[in-house]
């Protein structure tokens, strides 16, 4: 380990580059690339544990998740999600047709992290 971090110093390469580099230059398929992707939770988990990245860390895991939900809220929410109907035209049909099963599964295909977040709260 000793001796390749001597070889990034003269060849004035930080270890933040490299991984950034390997990441996402497209032109890269080495081995190391392939090897690192699979080992990404155990990078966050090191991050994790580093006590000056903890904080960094988890914002940016929770500005990303707050993303994520909103994002999936909003397609619900649009009129192509299929759930629009205005109550003072609804027929009895359209009520009768309804069925919250079908809600749940329209719900998990277009929002599945925001249902698994609803999932665990209650």
């Amino acid at each position: 380990m000793q001796h390749i971090l001597e070889t990034m110093k003269s060849c004035q390469v930080i270890a933040g580059q490299l991984v950034l580099s390997l990441l996402t230059d497209r032109e890269q398929e080495h081995h190391s690339v392939n090897h690192l992707v699979p080992c990404a939770i155990d990078v966050f988990s090191a991050f994790l544990q580093h006590p000056s990245m903890q904080d960094k860390l988890k914002d940016f895991i929770l500005t990303r998740a707050r993303s994520t939900y909103h994002d999936e809220i909003v397609s619900l929410a649009s009129q192509t999600s299929g759930w629009h109907f205005s109550v003072s035209s609804a027929t009895t049909k359209q009520l009768e047709n309804f069925s919250l099963e079908d809600m749940a599964g329209g719900m998990l295909a277009r929002a599945p992290m925001f249902w698994h977040m609803l999932g665990m709260l209650l």
